[in-house]
């Protein structure tokens, strides 16, 4: 094109066309705006979803937005019906806790949960921690949660509850402390056994008596000699684990009592029965990984007049 100038006009096919400046009819074709973008249509109205639906709207006018805010209700409403993660989680530990021992606790709860493991339990019985909750592997408000589902699952369940004594594993035999604020409400709610309303009463009264007795005073017998007593500095051949660490016999007020290895049930079923003050003796079995009980600690006078009573003819 001689000219050099710009038109624009709808060409179809091999059409030739002019220059409208100067008539010549060598020129280049190049896309036009409207070619590439297209114009903007009217926007259609028309309705979504089946008639009767929720989220039947009408395009237009905001329909699209409200038919956004009727999907994100919708979905939150059945979010609130089903269950969430926890739930179900709390319901399997329950369950299974159930299904053992023919009643659950929060404890089990928190134990199936994989929160708190069996060795920090039994640093709280041994009252070697202050309280339970500081020995969960879980924020206060985690543990509100499960609590809360668990006892929601309880009552769908129609378990029945049952307020249980939590003792320290030490001579005093104190009350243990679940919370760290030590607030009545919650601690009831720590310490109550959801019973299976399949047992009869007597069967239930017996798994109530069993939960509310107190623990046994258990004092180890270590493998090595060379341990130091966390009060006077000493040693022996046994210690009990109390508070802040180990102690010996002494400063933990048993020095008075005698070792009776096992091997004698007779002699040890009437000792334990008439002596005021007992205690089981564990030994840790490298073989089997775990403590096991080897003997007794009982009053000498009793242990005397068992011994006397079972060599009579």
């Amino acid at each position: 094109m001689e000219c050099e100038s710009h038109f624009e006009e709808l060409v179809r096919g091999e059409q030739q066309v002019a220059c409208p400046d100067c008539a010549a009819t060598t020129v280049s074709r190049q896309f036009s705006s409207f070619a590439v973008h297209g114009v903007r249509k009217p926007v259609a109205r028309r309705r979504f979803g089946p008639v009767g639906s929720p989220f039947r709207v009408q395009q237009g006018d905001g329909g699209e937005q409200a038919l956004r805010v009727r999907v994100a209700r919708v979905a939150e409403d059945a979010r609130s019906k089903t269950p969430t993660r926890i739930e179900e989680r709390v319901a399997r530990a329950a369950e299974a806790a159930l299904a053992d021992q023919q009643y659950v606790s929060p404890i089990d709860v928190l134990t199936g949960l994989g929160w708190l493991a069996p060795s920090n339990v039994a640093l709280w019985r041994q009252a070697r921690v202050p309280d339970l909750e500081t020995v969960v592997n879980a924020g206060l408000g985690k543990i509100s949660t499960a609590i809360r589902a668990f006892e929601s699952w309880a009552e769908q369940r129609g378990l029945r509850p049952s307020e249980t004594a939590y003792l320290a594993r030490t001579r005093d035999r104190h009350p243990l402390r679940f919370s760290r604020s030590g607030d009545p409400a919650l601690e009831h709610v720590y310490c109550t056994h959801w019973i299976s309303p399949g047992l009869s009463e007597r069967r239930r009264e017996q798994v109530i008596r069993r939960a509310n007795r107190a623990p046994d005073l258990v004092v180890i017998s270590p493998l090595r000699h060379d341990w130091v007593c966390s009060v006077c500095g000493g040693t022996g051949s046994f210690l009990i684990m109390e508070g802040a660490g180990s102690k010996c016999l002494a400063c933990g007020e048993l020095d008075h009592l005698v070792y009776l290895p096992r091997g004698d049930a007779t002699v040890t079923r009437r000792a334990l029965a008439r002596s005021a003050t007992w205690a089981i003796v564990v030994r840790f079995s490298r073989a089997r990984r775990r403590y096991e009980r080897v003997g007794v600690l009982v009053e000498g006078v009793v242990l005397e007049e068992a011994a006397g009573r079972a060599q009579r003819p």
